[in-house]
């Protein structure tokens, strides 16, 4: 699916929760990885995650609310999937 996004200009956001598994998303050249749960793991696990990997952009999805955006964005997330 991503090379079908890639191929027709659209971006992609495959899922990952794992460093192991946002790796092996980017392997195949999405736009972004979407870390997902992150409601659950916080802005310091993306954090964690970011900082040796600061090529790949991260966006926090998965019971994030707006007010904790900016949290996520110091965390180095250029965008979140916000819920009410």
């Amino acid at each position: 699916m991503i090379q079908a996004a890639r191929a027709a200009g659209i971006g992609s956001l495959p899922g990952a929760d794992t460093p192991t598994e946002i790796v092996s998303a980017w392997r195949h050249r999405p736009s972004t990885v979407e870390v997902f749960p992150a409601s659950g793991l916080g802005p310091g696990y993306l954090a964690d995650i970011a900082a040796p990997l600061p090529h790949i952009p991260l966006v926090p999805t998965g019971g994030v609310r707006a007010e904790d955006s900016a949290a996520y964005h110091d965390a180095g997330a250029p965008a979140v999937g916000a819920s009410r």
